[in-house]
């Protein structure tokens, strides 16, 4: 598994991150083991250096998504029991070591309290000498010694065969020693630092633990929660029967959300008895919306013809309609935000809404009608009166039940529905200016103002991205007005985008910051930025023209003129703005690079060389500079030059991938294999997931014509990977895999992988390779390896 961030939460967490963070949270948030249902182990010390496999005879091998592990006495009879955790249910589990301890095996027990140390004695050392053995038995009292364990206050020392302890000796925190004469074995005692009696503890009565089998509770179909605190209902848009496409979300009185299949014989029950119980419901003052899930969904078994016969037939007296993908995509996800663990809804399904369209209650299974009407009663009640008509069962509260975040909502929401999270993110800034009000002093209210400036920027580009430009800009401007960095903000989060190759969200961010400092040509710059990497290369040129003309006037916007200019293949017009801005800016690095870029796009390379030579000079810290002076070594057939260049650009900038690859590439050119495989096995630890790399170096593993620099193990094991991150639908990927396979002697799998490579392969037009992949297919049949040939 990939390392984890360090904080999800703050700026420098990346999309990708986020992502796959949250991902795995709904996996694991569906009830799915952590630990992929893997069975505990236990290892045994030998006493010979070695460890033995005990597990399946231990009783300890569940197949439990185990946490925390300890060691405590927990019967007080002198043999350590074992106490641990787990993710899921069950929580804790308690085994009680049942081994007979005979006559022969001793113990003691030791509980420390410090005076001068620390209260729990952590870090005391507890030595103690017995006879006939030359060294002492040594423990150690801890604060942790395992993962989200804590051991007992209770220091354990087993003593095997000595019944008679001669001396104990216990090295304090603080540095004072304390020593201890004769004490007897098999006891329980009490020390105090600095105090030098020894007090014999006796155990109290321990009641009787009987084992208990494990038994799987039944799972319920159904189940009714009544919210603690209303939750703000997502925008939901259906197909109504009567009146088209409209929102649901907005109601004037309690709703009732019912989702439904023609199909599905408890709704037909369910719907049947809300038919005959309509004018409770009606007296009750709530609506009923049924919303038909028939027809969504692959190979679904009805569709909206057989939903409206239902209805029909039913004389349905109540609202109907039809939902879609996308509102049982947001009711998941709010069902994912709401409960720790649970399982994917089906149908019969129900939600109460209230009069504001806050999500109030939830339903799994057929709802009773008796229930239904007081839950619809019970809607206006708060605090404890709300809390005891929800809970299933009475009981003391803790504390009150907390509100909702808005501002986690919207990041639920962010790539999911944008018009959710702008809807989101406002709630949010209304809670925060609540808060500011409420805070207990100024410092405080001023860091919760900057909180809203940056959450009012965030909001402006969402607005945007719906184009609801006046109402991004009015938010921009208040959130300058607070005097927050929403600038600095958006400029931040757009370059994050970038980088994770999010060039749409980039082109976002970007454009709000661009209209909070119009007057500026970063902003415009980096939407350029952003232009080019979708291949919108004439807006790009538009925009980096404007943004010459803009402050600082210090040569960047020109610098980027010309590389999109030469991006565009205009290197005349490149090289000409290139050369004017450099008469003004002559120690500007990025304007001889791009003048080196545009001299080399139009043939130049000499030229080239020297605008190049020149940019690194004044610049010798820009890794990519380094790479394109490389580059144009390269063309020129000045090898040695060249590699110079790209490991120069290696050490400015480590994660210049290009540079990696062309260093690779050159040493292959001049024959320098062994330097070659070095590079790109260098780069494969950085990019340890990267199909390209991952598949290039199995390729040479099982293939090159030097048998010192094939690794069969290694090629399979990449191939197979490589495949398995492409769906087994590369024929690239899938021909390694096929060469890896014949290397390691397995010609019938090689020969099966090889065939998919072909059939992929000419259903992609890809007819050459096909050939290709032909030829190394007689091989494998003839039950011969591929191998290149040497050059």
């Amino acid at each position: 598994m990939s390392r984890s961030m360090d904080d999800p939460t703050k700026k420098e967490a990346r999309p990708s991150d986020m992502v796959g963070t949250t991902a795995l949270d709904r996996l694991l948030r569906a009830g799915n083991s952590f630990s992929g249902g893997e069975q505990n182990c236990v290892h045994i010390n030998d006493r010979s250096g070695q460890f033995v496999n005990v597990s399946a005879i231990s009783g300890l091998d569940f197949p439990d998504d185990g946490r925390g592990l300890t060691t405590i006495d927990w019967d007080f009879d002198g043999d350590l029991d074992l106490l641990f955790s787990n993710r899921t249910a069950p929580r804790i589990r308690l085994m009680r070591n049942e081994l007979v301890r005979g006559p022969d095996h001793h113990f003691v027990a030791v509980k420390l309290t410090g005076t001068t140390s620390n209260r729990d004695a952590i870090g005391a050392r507890v030595s103690v000498f017995v006879e006939g053995k030359d060294k002492p038995f040594v423990a150690t009292r801890v604060a942790s010694d395992a993962f989200l364990s804590q051991p007992s206050a209770w220091i354990h020392v087993g003593l095997g065969t000595a019944s008679q302890i001669q001396r104990l000796e216990i090295r304090w925190p603080s540095g004072e020693t304390q020593q201890f004469g004769a004490l007897e074995s098999d006891r329980f005692y009490k020390i105090t630092e600095s105090d030098n009696k020894v007090t014999t503890w006796t155990q109290p009565e321990v009641l009787p633990l009987l084992p208990e089998p494990q038994e799987d509770l039944p799972v319920e179909s159904k189940a009714r929660i009544f919210l603690f605190r209303p939750f703000p209902t997502p925008i939901l848009e259906i197909d109504d029967v009567a009146s088209g496409k409209r929102r649901i979300d907005t109601v004037s009185r309690p709703t009732l959300l019912l989702f439904w299949a023609s199909w599905c014989a408890p709704c037909l029950d369910e719907m049947k008895t809300l038919v005959a119980e309509k004018s409770r419901v009606d007296q009750a003052g709530f609506d009923i919306l049924a919303l038909s899930v028939d027809g969504i969904g692959d190979g679904a078994p009805t569709g909206p013809k057989e939903a409206n016969e239902t209805i029909q037939a039913l004389n349905w007296p109540y609202q109907s309609g039809f939902a879609n993908a996308i509102i049982l995509d947001k009711l998941e996800l709010v069902q994912d935000i709401i409960f720790e663990l649970r399982q994917p809804s089906g149908v019969p399904f129900s939600m109460l809404l209230n009069s504001k369209g806050e999500i109030s209650a939830i339903y799994r299974g057929k709802t009773q009608v008796d229930q239904l009407i007081a839950d619809v009663g019970a809607l206006p009640l708060e605090g404890s009166a709300r809390k005891r008509h929800g809970a299933p069962f009475s009981g003391r509260w803790v504390g009150e039940a907390q509100n909702w975040s808005y501002k986690t909502l919207a990041d639920e929401f962010e790539y999911r529905s944008a018009e959710d999270d702008a809807r989101y993110l406002g709630m949010a800034i209304q809670q925060m200016e609540a808060e500011v009000a409420a805070a207990k002093n100024s410092s405080d209210a001023e860091r919760i103002r900057q909180e809203i400036a940056t959450m009012q920027a965030t909001r402006a580009k969402v607005l945007l991205e719906l184009g609801k430009q006046a109402e991004a800009q009015e938010l921009l401007n208040q959130s300058e007005k607070l005097g927050g960095d929403s600038y600095e903000t958006l400029m931040a989060e757009g370059d994050r985008y970038l980088d994770d190759d999010d060039s749409v969200r980039a082109l976002q961010s970007y454009d709000a910051a661009a209209r909070i400092k119009p007057e500026l040509a970063a902003p415009k710059l980096r939407i350029v930025k952003a232009l080019v990497a979708q291949d919108r290369l004439q807006e790009a040129v538009t925009i980096a023209s404007g943004a010459v003309s803009l402050m600082p006037q210090n040569g960047d916007a020109e610098a980027v003129l010309a590389d999109v200019l030469t991006e565009s293949e205009e290197f005349d017009k490149a090289i000409m703005i290139a050369q004017t801005a450099i008469q003004k800016y002559n120690k500007h690095a990025a304007l001889y690079g791009a003048l080196g870029k545009a001299l080399g796009g139009k043939g130049d390379l000499e030229g080239a060389t020297k605008a190049l030579q020149e940019a690194v000079r004044h610049n010798p810290k820009d890794g990519e500079l380094h790479r394109t002076l490389g580059v144009a070594y390269a063309q020129q057939n000045r090898f040695e030059l060249a590699l110079e260049s790209f490991r120069a650009a290696i050490i400015a900038d480590p994660d210049n991938y290009s540079a990696w690859n062309d260093l690779a590439m050159t040493y292959s050119v001049t024959r320098r294999d062994k330097e070659m495989v070095t590079t790109i096995e260098d780069l494969h630890k950085r990019l340890p997931d990267d199909i390209e790399t991952m598949n290039r170096l199995a390729w040479i593993r099982a293939t090159h014509a030097d048998p010192s620099l094939r690794n069969p193990e290694q090629a399979l094991k990449l191939a197979e990977k490589a495949v398995a991150l492409t769906g087994s639908q590369n024929p690239f990927t899938l021909e390694t895999l096929a060469v890896a396979l014949a290397r390691s002697g397995r010609y019938a799998e090689a020969q099966a992988r090889a065939l998919r490579a072909i059939e992929i392969a000419k259903q992609g037009g890809n007819s050459k390779l096909a050939q290709a992949i032909e030829t190394r297919l007689e091989l494998f049949k003839a039950e011969q390896p591929y191998t290149e040939t040497k050059p």
